[in-house]
């Protein structure tokens, strides 16, 4: 089978690389077919003498000092710096033709954001945004579900996402609580997935109104001292959805330690859905008021999108946890955009865009009252 080498670029070598990294050795591992031969060209790091040995044993060819110098090597960049360094990095990678793969949210400002929309709807690459949640075969199911009509008319909606590990005062300050790097804290961080999986299941936002507490204004810095914590800890937003007049409500938290959990609950005129990341990634919960049935296993055969994703995902005998599964499904998904446009011109418009991203960014910015 011929298949067309894309040489993949890192911009950065934190942990969320790594996530990456792991999704996408384990494709020519699950998937003998692939039409692509992924190829481990590099990664740009700000300590190449601290982290090249270790970015070498990793499987890279080569370890670079700067953005520029990976950019100019590779076939296509994933983007895995702070927020605000988004943008430099992605509007060169379009500049160059290069097809570019950016983590969320899109950029640390809604000005930043529309640059690089602007920029990336005239480069020809495929471009997509890690908004992996759109990944979960239980969304996957829920949006065919929607599609069918099988909710009836949409009446509300309630997302939440729960993460743990702030509450300790004194763990340290670092990037994501930098207002100027991340651009937010809870809502930039975790509620911009809900934000997304809201838009790609139920259509845009309008109307929308948020308030934010910080619950530990200061932090211990590396080295001595303490600096002023800038973002959210916690986040609420209520909207009122423009396609069919529901309400909804969407919360972000990152003070919920020992109840970490994401979830959403759709509920409509004929039927509810819930979608919950506690062990049923796989199926969400749907009540059917037209039989009176609570469904924890949807049976129905798969519809456009659960057919699509299918196509894509690690199998269940060789998961390597639903995070990482649903980041290698995204990257998958992409790759095959990059070197199969026909392919991707059949699909359904599963993974998120740049536009979406930058829909997104805009409820967020809505929320924090701000453009800059």
């Amino acid at each position: 089978m011929t298949r067309t080498s894309v040489r993949i670029g890192f911009d950065a070598w934190g942990s969320i690389a790594r996530t990456h990294v792991q999704g996408l050795k384990a494709l020519p591992v699950v998937f003998p077919d692939l039409p692509f031969r992924p190829v481990l060209a590099g990664v740009a790091t700000r300590n190449p003498a601290r982290n090249g040995e270790w970015i070498r044993e990793a499987g890279f060819e080569n370890v670079y000092g700067s953005a520029a110098e990976l950019v100019a090597d590779v076939d296509a960049i994933d983007i895995c710096t702070p927020n605000a360094l988004h943008v430099e990095t992605a509007i060169a990678a379009w500049q160059a033709g290069k097809a570019v793969y950016c983590e969320k949210p899109l950029a640390e400002s809604l000005a930043a954001a529309r640059r690089m929309a602007e920029v990336a709807a005239a480069a020809p690459g495929a471009s997509q945004v890690a908004f992996t949640m759109r990944f979960w075969p239980a969304v996957a199911r829920a949006k065919d579900l929607l599609a069918a009509g099988r909710l009836g008319r949409i009446l509300s909606v309630r997302g939440r996402m729960v993460h743990g590990g702030y509450l300790d005062p004194n763990r340290a300050y670092s990037w994501r609580l930098d207002r100027g790097l991340a651009g937010g804290g809870a809502l930039a961080d975790l509620g911009i997935h809900i934000i997304d999986m809201v838009h790609f299941l139920l259509g845009p936002m309008t109307d929308v109104r948020g308030r934010t507490r910080t619950f530990i204004e200061e932090r211990p810095v590396s080295g001595g001292g303490r600096a002023k914590v800038e973002v959210d800890d916690w986040a609420e937003l209520t909207c009122t959805l423009a396609e069919s007049g529901a309400v909804g409500t969407i919360e972000a938290t990152r003070g919920g330690d020992g109840q970490e959990e994401s979830t959403l609950e759709i509920f409509g005129s004929e039927g509810s859905l819930r979608i919950s990341s506690a062990g049923a990634q796989l199926f969400p919960q749907w009540f059917d008021r037209t039989t009176g049935a609570l469904h924890t296993r949807i049976n129905e055969p798969a519809g456009p999108y659960l057919k699509a994703l299918l196509g894509v995902m690690i199998p269940a005998r060789q998961t390597m946890g639903s995070f990482v599964d649903s980041h290698a499904a995204s990257l998958h998904w992409w790759l095959r955009r990059i070197c199969d446009p026909d392919w991707a011109a059949t699909q359904p418009p599963l993974a998120a865009t740049i536009a979406d991203a930058l829909a997104a960014q805009e409820v967020m910015a809505a929320v924090y009252g701000r453009e800059a």
